[in-house]
């Protein structure tokens, strides 16, 4: 499936995992997941 994620999520995935809830963290390890994610630069 596909996801279009933020970038706190991004940031949380990355440099403090433990702080994202059960779902997204199950969401964001499964192998047949595409993450889409939005840059506000």
């Amino acid at each position: 499936m596909r996801y279009l994620i933020d970038t706190n999520i991004l940031i949380y995935a990355v440099a403090e995992p433990d702080l994202l809830s059960n779902d997204v963290a199950a969401i964001i390890a499964e192998p047949d997941t595409v993450l889409y994610i939005t840059l506000n630069l």
